[in-house]
């Protein structure tokens, strides 16, 4: 978008990601989930049990900060108790582009029109980017859409 003179504001929002191995399958919830008192996501991989949380402004750093790795640790030991294997952990931060609205940018750019956007969708980017792009999909052919105003607004945005 540089190029055509418009700015994006998408950034960085970091959040953090432990997978824990699973030794008792009976103890591990089997759909995934969100706990919103504690803040965290949980999905489970066959054999491992991936727990998301927080949420933070930090730039492009990726670094570990053990404090906020211990709340998804300490989260795991609440819900799974000794069913997960916690010395062979992984564990990684990693950005998100987020808009400032939190809703992606999703429709046509005004200037250009065959420039579609679908960018911008955060913490919620692998469950909300499919629908998103099944509804750019549609209004791209002319299709009638199914859900409209799920856009963020910019002024060199034709949103959805």
């Amino acid at each position: 978008m540089e190029p055509l003179g418009i700015y994006l504001p998408i950034y960085p929002v970091k959040g953090y990601s432990m997978t824990f191995p699973i030794l008792n399958g009976n103890q591990v919830p089997k759909y995934p989930g969100i706990d919103e008192d504690h803040l965290v996501s949980y999905a489970r991989y066959g054999n491992r049990l991936r727990i998301t949380s927080v949420a933070e402004f930090a730039g492009d750093d990726e670094s570990l900060v053990s404090g906020r790795l211990k709340v998804i640790t300490d989260f795991a030991h609440w819900m799974c108790g000794d069913a997960l294997d916690y010395a062979n952990v992984e564990q990684w931060a990693g950005l998100r582009p987020a808009t400032p609205a939190t809703s992606p940018y999703i429709g046509r750019v005004a200037a250009v029109s065959n420039l579609w956007i679908n960018a911008g969708h955060g913490q919620l980017g692998w469950s909300m980017s499919a629908g998103s792009g099944r509804l750019l999909a549609d209004a791209m052919s002319g299709e009638s859409l199914e859900l409209t105003g799920v856009s963020s607004k910019a002024n060199w945005l034709i949103p959805l």
